[in-house]
């Protein structure tokens, strides 16, 4: 019930995130689960009922016995062997209720055959779809107009320019600029008016939309995370990842185990995605290991250093400089410390670039 109130509730983040796969095989996995637990609990209280009435039905006859030996003495009347003869009736009724209950059970085993052979057929699916295209991390924009529905001025005015593979880029300016818009244009999120945007000088409206996501990592404004493990919150952005990489990504956020917060390590749970139960800075950390277990190729991130704390900030930092040369990068930000991890700088206002330039130049040193 919680994950269908998730995937009700968060559909936008799982779409952007490029989640909604993984959580529906999530959702699918609970399904099954749930299956077989409803059949093993069907299946309990049919035999403990059937016991409770074996139990009945015998004591009862015990007693129709000892009333027909009364009734051969003459100690017993009709109305005697009509009461008899009730109880018989009501003995009988426990084998009706066991075939109700073993109808029961047939049906959850049918249920559970169904989810089954939905998840081997989905699997098929899967693993008979080609792999999407990876790219190699070159983004073009040209001529970027956006304009949010029911908006009079474009978010975004002529947007235009080339990221290299492996290029770090902060894009800065004041709140309403069009920075958080920009990156959601990238991702096919916020349709444009006019203009294109191409990777590895494919156009955007072209591309099959599964690789992008294998492709892209995007973290938002807002952490969201979903009810479940750490471990399992981190697969759902890095399918696939194995025990020692999701470490290995949570330290490079900056998350080292053992952690006080996480007295179970990859394995505490976090209710309500661990709102009121973790820091929001660990929160956005965990985010990121996400993120960076994904090993994308490119990396979209809507200033995520804006809950972090001290420690936090430092392995943020220390992970945009060792992204440098690896993958394209493209960090909405104002704090000085992550654009000067930067190799480039763009600033936007009022929706347009008014700065574009190597870090050094921009800030001066």
């Amino acid at each position: 019930a919680a994950a269908l109130a998730e995937s009700a509730t968060k559909r936008e983040t799982l779409e952007a995130l490029g989640m909604h796969e993984a959580w529906a095989a999530r959702v699918q996995s609970l399904a099954v689960e749930a299956a077989q637990r409803r059949r093993r609990e069907t299946m309990a209280e049919a035999a403990s009922d059937a016991a409770s009435h074996a139990v009945t039905s015998l004591a009862v006859i015990a007693a129709l016995w000892l009333g027909a030996a009364q009734i051969t003495t003459g100690a017993m009347t009709i109305g005697g062997v009509v009461a008899a003869l009730m109880v018989v009736w009501r003995a009988i009724a426990p084998v009706e209720m066991l075939f109700r209950a073993r109808g029961a059970v047939g049906d959850a085993g049918r249920t559970l055959r169904k989810a089954a052979g939905a998840s081997r057929h989905d699997r098929r699916a899967r693993e008979s779809h080609h792999s999407p295209h990876r790219f190699e991390g070159r983004i073009a924009a040209r001529g970027l107009v956006v304009r949010h529905e029911a908006a009079t001025a474009p978010a975004l005015r002529g947007i235009s320019f080339d990221v290299a593979p492996g290029e770090t880029v902060a894009i800065c300016g004041p709140a309403s600029s069009g920075r958080s818009t920009l990156l959601m244009a990238l991702l096919g999120l916020q349709p444009s008016e006019s203009g294109t945007i191409a990777f590895d000088g494919r156009d955007l409206r072209g591309l099959d939309r599964g690789s992008l996501r294998v492709s892209a990592a995007y973290a938002p404004q807002r952490v969201s995370l979903f009810h479940g493990t750490v471990a399992q919150n981190i697969r759902l952005m890095a399918p696939g990842a194995d025990d020692a990489l999701v470490e290995a990504a949570l330290r490079e956020a900056g998350v080292v185990l053992p952690h006080r917060a996480l007295p179970q390590g990859v394995d505490t749970r976090l209710k309500r995605g661990g709102v009121g139960q973790i820091d929001e800075s660990l929160r956005v950390r965990i985010m990121l290991a996400g993120l960076y277990a994904k090993r994308a190729p490119i990396l979209l991130l809507d200033d995520p250093g804006a809950f972090l704390d001290r420690d936090g900030d430092r392995a943020f930092v220390a992970q945009l400089e060792r992204l440098r040369g690896v993958a394209t990068v493209l960090l909405v930000t104002n704090r000085p410390s992550h654009m000067r991890a930067c190799s480039r700088i763009i600033r936007l206002e009022h929706g347009m670039i008014v700065t574009d330039g190597p870090t050094e130049k921009v800030l001066g040193g």
